[in-house]
């Protein structure tokens, strides 16, 4: 309109054009940079050796010649400039199960040793992270997105590949979201498995005063997250530096985020695992490293995907909706996802099955999850 409005004035057209552009050239680059069309290929050393038993200075070779072998695909959405990315491994005409991983990782949680037998296995970047579309740079409080905003991007994914009906699965922060595909699409979802889930704390099953309790350390602090005063504001920008973009080509510190991201405590400090049986699994210690570093793909996601969760907007959809078989996974020992969390999702959603693992923490639960999946596709639970 700017242009039009001055086409008499043909220099200044030509200034306006070119600077028209610019701009758009140099917004196509910021979004390759956070969004790049496919993760880097392995670097060959860590820049120090992660603290495992023994220390790890690379990716475990076996990991990478397996994620060179599945690949990766990216799916163009109905909405111009948006895309998800995923791999998918094994017989379509296998039961489908869709994975879906926690916040600040990738697709390549789900990657496994060997394809899983029976199970067509589809694990997609969330939006915001890894290879798929960024979220708009907009504030997640004025802005707040609900679950139910982004969940037509997976079902879109789904019917491209074929799939009606399928179970879902999902960690973290994936779990909340196995929760909100599980609740809004009964008639595709057979069953469900959430891993280390956190409920919604605003629930009207919930009491006020008890809101905080679901909501792990700090819980009345980590609940403000969504508000517009002075402690959410705080609390988000706590949290924005702890889920910032990172360049694919570099090692961004493995050896310390290993320690500080996968081997957190509690508030007192005290650690939680027990980490023995992760520390000597180089595949899956290889693929917990590369799901973080192809991780949240804009610095603004992690404040958007907690809003989700703890912002007055709600989750769109309701859990105690569920109808399929739903199995809810919860280590005794995790430090981030409370067990009273655990227990009120198994208390609104009818019918669902508690399965609390005595010896397991919110991250080495992961450890189970092939298990979990060749359980799922039999609607059943694995033993605790």
């Amino acid at each position: 309109d700017i242009v039009q409005g001055r086409s008499k004035h043909s220099a200044i057209s030509q200034i306006s054009i070119l600077l028209l552009s610019t701009a758009l050239a140099l917004r196509c680059r910021m979004a390759a940079k956070v969004a790049p069309e496919a993760p880097a290929a392995a670097f060959a050393n860590f820049t120090k050796p992660v603290p495992t038993t023994p220390p790890l200075s690379a990716y475990d070779p076996a990991y990478v010649a397996r994620k060179a072998e599945v690949g990766e695909k990216t799916f163009a959405l109905k909405k111009p400039g948006r895309r998800l990315a995923y791999f998918t491994e094994g017989d379509p005409a296998d039961p489908a199960v869709l994975c879906l991983h926690s916040l600040g990782q990738s697709k390549w949680e789900w990657l496994f040793p060997k394809p899983l037998p029976g199970v067509f296995l589809i694990a997609v970047d969330r939006q915001g992270h890894g290879a798929s579309t960024a979220y708009p740079a907009q504030s997640p409080v004025t802005a707040p997105r609900k679950f139910s905003d982004d969940l037509g991007e997976y079902v879109e994914l789904l019917d491209s590949l074929g799939v009606d009906k399928f179970y879902v699965t999902g960690s973290s922060m994936g779990g909340c979201w196995t929760l909100a595909i599980a609740a809004a699409l009964p008639e595709r979802v057979l069953a469900c498995a959430p891993i280390s889930a956190l409920t919604d704390p605003r629930h009207p099953s919930v009491p006020k005063a008890q809101r905080g309790k679901l909501c792990g350390d700090a819980g009345a602090m980590t609940l403000s997250i969504g508000d517009s005063g002075c402690a959410g504001g705080l609390m988000r920008s706590m949290t924005n530096p702890y889920f910032k973009a990172k360049d694919p080509s570099k090692d961004p510190g493995f050896a310390k985020k290993y320690i500080s991201y996968f081997k957190y405590g509690d508030a007192s400090g005290k650690k939680h695992g027990p980490f023995e049986a992760m520390d000597s699994n180089p595949f899956f210690v290889s693929a917990l490293l590369d799901a973080y570093l192809h991780g949240v793909n804009s610095d603004h996601c992690g404040c958007v995907e907690l809003v989700r969760i703890f912002g007055k907007q709600g989750w769109g959809f309701d859990p105690a909706a569920i109808k399929c078989p739903t199995f809810i996974y919860q280590g005794a020992k995790d430090a981030e996802t409370p067990v009273v969390a655990a227990e009120h999702l198994h208390s609104i959603i009818a019918g669902s099955e508690l399965i609390v693992m005595p010896e397991i923490g919110h991250v080495t639960i992961m450890l189970k999850a092939e298990e979990i999946i060749l359980a799922l596709v039999q609607k059943k639970a694995i033993a605790a």
